[in-house]
């Protein structure tokens, strides 16, 4: 319908939604699929993303309008959310091809994604963008949550799409 409903949802349950769309269209050839992928992917990125690619607060959409909550919170952008997000800009990308979803795929990727990798191992889960914060890595062999899962895969898109 063509509407921005997401605040407060949990948007990591929103993107694969998406994808699934787009999956859709693609094997259908259905139209009002694929403008519901656009619109989506237009809205999170145009109005609801921050500079590194993320675009979430404690998992969720904070308003369009107040990203306040993302410097306040120790709960920053989701990785999982990017990884899903940087997954329907490639299929977006190879059924349309347009240098504005891979200008936002680079963008994710160099500056959330590189960066959820600590160097002695373990991926962040929240990406804190409030000033003078930490980050909390998983333990190797301790932890097992999302963001490690997809971790695991997210490092092995450098390459991808070149």
């Amino acid at each position: 319908q063509q509407k921005d409903a997401l605040n407060g949802l949990h948007a990591n349950t929103q993107i694969p939604k998406v994808i699934g769309f787009a999956r859709i269209a693609s094997i259908a050839g259905d139209s009002s699929w694929t403008n519901a992928a656009n619109f989506f992917w237009n809205t999170v990125t145009q109005h609801r993303t921050i500079s590194i690619g993320g675009n979430s607060v404690r998992e969720h959409f904070n308003p369009a309008t107040d990203f306040s909550s993302m410097i306040e919170t120790k709960e920053g952008p989701e990785t999982c959310n990017s990884y899903n997000m940087l997954k329907l800009s490639k299929q977006l990308f190879l059924a349309h091809p347009s240098a504005t979803y891979m200008d936002y795929y680079e963008r994710t990727l160099y500056n959330h994604i590189l960066s959820s990798q600590h160097p002695d191992g373990g991926f962040v889960y929240f990406t804190p963008v409030r000033p003078r914060h930490y980050r909390v890595y998983s333990q190797p062999q301790m932890g097992m949550w999302c963001c490690v899962g997809t971790g695991l895969e997210n490092h092995g898109k450098y390459g991808e799409l070149i």
